[in-house]
């Protein structure tokens, strides 16, 4: 094994340890007076959510919604802050660093590396799409 192929090695395994780190991140957010609370996962998917009485009793349902959601970004907010330095780890490691600064010089030289590739056509969901256009298939 190559000196670059160990250090590539290494650097995926921290990145799993980072990720798997991050996959345990919890961010917390609040909204009307305290009596709406929100945590969500890194990815800003709710994980808990807790509505008082009095919230519910107190607010339509309109601005209880409005509440929940601005709870929500509270909790992202957070939670995406914690994340990133989790992932600072990762991405402040100086052989990191200069594998990204290659890239980008690879890029540079010749700008067909920077193009990211169409995804492939997904039978699936052609067959789901015409499912809903026919659910009975009558056509």
């Amino acid at each position: 094994m190559t000196t670059r192929e160990a250090i590539t090695e290494e650097l995926t395994v921290t990145a799993r340890r980072v990720e798997d780190e991050v996959s345990t991140v919890r961010g917390r957010g609040g909204a009307a007076n305290g009596n709406i609370e929100v945590e969500v996962d890194a990815l800003g998917a709710i994980t808990e959510l807790r509505v008082s009485e009095v919230a519910t009793r107190q607010l339509t349902t309109s601005a209880l919604a409005s509440a929940i959601v601005a709870a929500q970004h509270d909790a992202c907010r957070s939670a995406r802050a914690t994340a990133g330095i989790i992932r600072d780890k990762l991405l402040n490691d100086p052989r990191v660093v200069q594998i990204m600064a290659e890239l980008d010089a690879a890029r540079r030289v010749d700008p067909s590396h920077s193009e990211i590739p169409a995804p492939k056509e997904n039978p699936r969901i052609a067959d789901e799409e015409s499912f809903y256009r026919d659910p009975l298939r009558r056509r």
